[in-house]
Protein backbone atom coordinates (compact mmCIF):
# COMPACT_ATOMS: atom_id res chain seq x y z
CA UNK A 1 0.00 0.00 0.00
CA UNK A 2 2.86 2.35 0.86
CA UNK A 3 5.80 1.18 -1.28
CA UNK A 4 9.34 2.13 -0.33
CA UNK A 5 12.58 2.17 -2.27
CA UNK A 6 15.94 1.11 -0.83
CA UNK A 7 18.47 3.75 -1.92
CA UNK A 8 22.20 3.91 -1.31
CA UNK A 9 24.29 7.04 -1.85
CA UNK A 10 27.71 6.75 -0.18
CA UNK A 11 31.18 8.14 -0.78
CA UNK A 12 34.14 6.60 1.09
CA UNK A 13 37.64 8.08 1.18
CA UNK A 14 40.52 7.03 3.40
CA UNK A 15 43.68 5.01 3.93
CA UNK A 16 44.05 1.23 4.07
CA UNK A 17 47.12 -0.71 5.20
CA UNK A 18 47.82 -4.35 5.97
CA UNK A 19 50.31 -7.08 6.82
CA UNK A 20 50.49 -10.76 5.96
CA UNK A 21 52.67 -13.78 6.75
CA UNK A 22 52.86 -17.52 6.12
CA UNK A 23 53.02 -20.48 8.51
CA UNK A 24 53.90 -24.14 8.05
CA UNK A 25 55.22 -26.27 5.21
CA UNK A 26 55.61 -24.67 1.81
CA UNK A 27 53.52 -25.89 -1.15
CA UNK A 28 54.79 -24.80 -4.57
CA UNK A 29 57.19 -22.37 -2.87
CA UNK A 30 54.45 -20.80 -0.73
CA UNK A 31 53.58 -21.38 2.91
CA UNK A 32 50.53 -23.61 3.27
CA UNK A 33 48.75 -21.30 5.75
CA UNK A 34 48.65 -17.56 5.07
CA UNK A 35 47.22 -15.00 7.50
CA UNK A 36 46.59 -11.31 6.81
CA UNK A 37 45.26 -8.34 8.75
CA UNK A 38 43.99 -5.11 7.19
CA UNK A 39 43.27 -1.81 8.94
CA UNK A 40 41.42 1.16 7.44
CA UNK A 41 40.66 4.74 8.39
CA UNK A 42 37.67 5.94 6.37
CA UNK A 43 35.51 9.01 6.01
CA UNK A 44 32.01 8.22 4.76
CA UNK A 45 29.45 10.64 3.42
CA UNK A 46 25.93 9.40 2.75
CA UNK A 47 23.80 6.47 3.85
CA UNK A 48 21.50 3.62 2.89
CA UNK A 49 17.86 4.52 3.46
CA UNK A 50 14.35 3.27 2.75
CA UNK A 51 12.34 6.16 1.29
CA UNK A 52 8.73 6.46 0.25
CA UNK A 53 7.78 7.15 -3.36
CA UNK A 54 6.79 10.69 -2.36
CA UNK A 55 10.25 11.36 -0.90
CA UNK A 56 11.99 9.97 -3.98
CA UNK A 57 9.78 11.89 -6.43
CA UNK A 58 10.36 15.20 -4.67
CA UNK A 59 12.99 17.67 -5.90
CA UNK A 60 16.51 16.41 -6.53
CA UNK A 61 17.91 18.75 -3.89
CA UNK A 62 15.47 17.52 -1.25
CA UNK A 63 16.37 13.93 -2.07
CA UNK A 64 20.14 14.51 -1.94
CA UNK A 65 19.85 16.49 1.31
CA UNK A 66 18.88 13.24 3.05
CA UNK A 67 22.33 11.77 2.29
CA UNK A 68 24.58 14.53 3.63
CA UNK A 69 25.61 12.90 6.93
CA UNK A 70 29.38 12.36 7.27
CA UNK A 71 31.86 11.00 9.79
CA UNK A 72 35.15 9.12 10.30
CA UNK A 73 35.52 5.47 11.30
CA UNK A 74 38.10 2.73 11.95
CA UNK A 75 37.76 -0.80 10.58
CA UNK A 76 39.68 -4.09 10.63
CA UNK A 77 39.59 -7.22 8.46
CA UNK A 78 41.20 -10.62 9.17
CA UNK A 79 41.85 -13.13 6.40
CA UNK A 80 43.24 -16.67 6.17
CA UNK A 81 44.15 -18.98 3.29
CA UNK A 82 45.14 -22.64 3.39
CA UNK A 83 46.64 -24.31 0.32
CA UNK A 84 45.77 -27.99 0.20
CA UNK A 85 48.83 -30.33 0.06
CA UNK A 86 48.17 -31.93 -3.33
CA UNK A 87 50.74 -33.04 -5.88
CA UNK A 88 51.10 -31.47 -9.32
CA UNK A 89 51.17 -27.87 -10.47
CA UNK A 90 47.48 -27.13 -9.83
CA UNK A 91 46.68 -25.26 -6.60
CA UNK A 92 43.60 -25.70 -4.42
CA UNK A 93 43.10 -23.05 -1.74
CA UNK A 94 40.52 -22.65 1.03
CA UNK A 95 39.85 -19.24 2.55
CA UNK A 96 38.06 -17.51 5.39
CA UNK A 97 37.71 -13.73 5.80
CA UNK A 98 36.14 -11.69 8.58
CA UNK A 99 35.37 -8.27 7.08
CA UNK A 100 34.78 -5.14 9.21
CA UNK A 101 35.06 -6.92 12.55
CA UNK A 102 32.34 -5.69 14.92
CA UNK A 103 30.94 -3.35 12.19
CA UNK A 104 32.73 -0.21 10.98
CA UNK A 105 30.80 2.78 12.35
CA UNK A 106 31.16 6.44 11.40
CA UNK A 107 30.78 9.63 13.40
CA UNK A 108 30.22 10.12 17.12
CA UNK A 109 27.55 8.17 18.98
CA UNK A 110 26.02 11.49 20.06
CA UNK A 111 25.66 12.55 16.42
CA UNK A 112 21.97 12.71 15.45
CA UNK A 113 22.37 11.81 11.77
CA UNK A 114 25.22 9.38 11.13
CA UNK A 115 26.32 7.58 7.95
CA UNK A 116 25.21 3.97 7.62
CA UNK A 117 27.90 1.66 9.10
CA UNK A 118 29.62 -1.09 7.11
CA UNK A 119 28.26 -4.33 8.54
CA UNK A 120 30.60 -7.15 9.50
CA UNK A 121 30.72 -10.05 7.08
CA UNK A 122 32.19 -13.55 7.38
CA UNK A 123 32.97 -15.35 4.13
CA UNK A 124 34.35 -18.77 3.17
CA UNK A 125 35.63 -19.73 -0.25
CA UNK A 126 37.58 -22.13 -2.42
CA UNK A 127 39.78 -21.48 -5.46
CA UNK A 128 41.30 -23.81 -8.05
CA UNK A 129 44.22 -22.44 -10.07
CA UNK A 130 45.69 -24.23 -13.08
CA UNK A 131 48.82 -23.26 -15.04
CA UNK A 132 48.25 -22.74 -18.76
CA UNK A 133 50.75 -22.78 -21.62
CA UNK A 134 54.45 -23.55 -21.55
CA UNK A 135 56.26 -26.77 -20.68
CA UNK A 136 58.01 -27.88 -17.49
CA UNK A 137 61.74 -28.58 -17.37
CA UNK A 138 61.62 -32.05 -15.84
CA UNK A 139 65.21 -31.99 -14.58
CA UNK A 140 64.62 -28.70 -12.76
CA UNK A 141 61.27 -29.95 -11.44
CA UNK A 142 62.86 -33.11 -10.00
CA UNK A 143 65.53 -31.09 -8.25
CA UNK A 144 63.64 -28.01 -7.06
CA UNK A 145 59.98 -29.08 -7.18
CA UNK A 146 57.18 -28.11 -9.54
CA UNK A 147 57.73 -24.51 -10.75
CA UNK A 148 55.06 -21.85 -10.61
CA UNK A 149 53.71 -20.62 -13.93
CA UNK A 150 53.16 -16.96 -14.79
CA UNK A 151 50.01 -17.86 -16.76
CA UNK A 152 47.03 -19.22 -14.84
CA UNK A 153 43.36 -20.03 -15.15
CA UNK A 154 41.53 -19.72 -11.83
CA UNK A 155 38.00 -20.70 -10.78
CA UNK A 156 36.61 -19.63 -7.42
CA UNK A 157 33.46 -19.73 -5.35
CA UNK A 158 32.45 -17.93 -2.16
CA UNK A 159 29.66 -18.07 0.38
CA UNK A 160 29.32 -14.69 2.07
CA UNK A 161 27.56 -13.52 5.25
CA UNK A 162 28.07 -16.72 7.22
CA UNK A 163 26.94 -14.69 10.23
CA UNK A 164 23.51 -14.03 8.67
CA UNK A 165 20.94 -16.77 8.10
CA UNK A 166 18.91 -17.28 4.93
CA UNK A 167 15.80 -16.09 6.78
CA UNK A 168 17.34 -12.60 6.88
CA UNK A 169 19.17 -12.72 3.55
CA UNK A 170 17.94 -14.69 0.55
CA UNK A 171 20.21 -17.67 -0.28
CA UNK A 172 21.26 -16.46 -3.80
CA UNK A 173 22.58 -13.23 -2.22
CA UNK A 174 25.17 -15.30 -0.32
CA UNK A 175 26.68 -16.84 -3.48
CA UNK A 176 29.57 -15.50 -5.58
CA UNK A 177 31.47 -17.23 -8.40
CA UNK A 178 34.30 -16.11 -10.63
CA UNK A 179 37.08 -16.99 -13.02
CA UNK A 180 40.33 -15.26 -13.90
CA UNK A 181 42.78 -15.60 -16.79
CA UNK A 182 46.11 -14.36 -15.46
CA UNK A 183 48.76 -13.45 -18.06
CA UNK A 184 52.12 -11.66 -17.48
CA UNK A 185 50.74 -8.12 -17.92
CA UNK A 186 46.99 -8.42 -18.29
CA UNK A 187 44.33 -10.33 -16.36
CA UNK A 188 40.73 -10.84 -17.46
CA UNK A 189 37.92 -11.60 -15.01
CA UNK A 190 34.32 -12.75 -15.30
CA UNK A 191 31.88 -14.03 -12.73
CA UNK A 192 28.51 -14.01 -11.05
CA UNK A 193 27.78 -11.78 -8.04
CA UNK A 194 24.50 -12.66 -6.28
CA UNK A 195 22.20 -12.60 -9.34
CA UNK A 196 24.23 -10.44 -11.73
CA UNK A 197 27.19 -11.03 -14.10
CA UNK A 198 30.52 -9.33 -13.40
CA UNK A 199 33.43 -8.37 -15.66
CA UNK A 200 36.89 -6.97 -15.05
CA UNK A 201 40.34 -6.30 -16.46
CA UNK A 202 43.67 -5.62 -14.73
CA UNK A 203 46.93 -4.26 -16.14
CA UNK A 204 49.93 -5.07 -13.93
CA UNK A 205 53.21 -3.20 -14.52
CA UNK A 206 54.79 -4.36 -11.21
CA UNK A 207 55.13 -0.87 -9.73
CA UNK A 208 51.69 0.17 -11.02
CA UNK A 209 48.48 -1.83 -11.24
CA UNK A 210 45.33 -0.54 -12.95
CA UNK A 211 42.00 -2.31 -12.54
CA UNK A 212 38.47 -1.76 -13.77
CA UNK A 213 35.39 -3.78 -12.86
CA UNK A 214 31.65 -3.80 -13.44
CA UNK A 215 29.20 -5.49 -11.09
CA UNK A 216 25.74 -5.13 -9.59
CA UNK A 217 24.62 -5.73 -6.02
CA UNK A 218 21.20 -6.53 -4.60
CA UNK A 219 20.31 -4.18 -1.73
CA UNK A 220 16.69 -5.31 -1.44
CA UNK A 221 15.38 -8.11 0.72
CA UNK A 222 15.44 -10.74 -2.03
CA UNK A 223 17.83 -11.55 -4.86
CA UNK A 224 16.79 -9.90 -8.11
CA UNK A 225 14.52 -7.43 -6.33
Amino acid sequence: VYPQLRIRDTLDTGVVTGVGFGIGKANNRQKALRIGLGLKYLKRKGAIKSLTVAEVSSSTKALLDQFQASGWGLGATLGMQYQLPVSGRAEYTLSFVYHDIGNTSFGKFSQKDRPTPIEQNMTAGIAMRFPIGGSVNRRVARRYGQPRSTNHLTFSGEYSHLNIGTSREHLPKHLHFGMNIDLPIISLQAGWNQTSPTFGVTLDFKALRLSAASYAEDIGGYAGQ
